[in-house]
């Protein structure tokens, strides 16, 4: 499959939209490979390999090249399963 970096940023997903910056955290919408439409929140805590630090020097139309990743300190159980939040 892809073995450069060149050639895995063909599968990354791309910022479709400007950022939504909010307190310790920000908002974005992204393209999928796939070509899906996904909303993904970034928090503080999340740090750099969540891509938190990152983000703040992003624009609209950047490729987004860090993996989805939810810390398990968010992830809870409910009475409907798993939740984020």
């Amino acid at each position: 499959m892809a073995n450069t970096p060149a050639e895995k940023s063909f599968f990354w997903p791309r910022l479709i939209r400007p950022i939504i910056r909010k307190h310790k955290h920000s908002i974005v919408d992204l393209c999928t490979s796939a070509a899906k439409i996904e909303r993904r929140i970034i928090a503080k805590s999340h740090g750099m390999e969540g891509g938190y630090q990152k983000i703040k020097k992003m624009g609209w139309g950047d490729l987004w090249y860090f993996e989805r990743r939810v810390p398990h300190k968010f992830r809870k159980e409910g009475r409907y399963g798993k939740r984020l939040w």
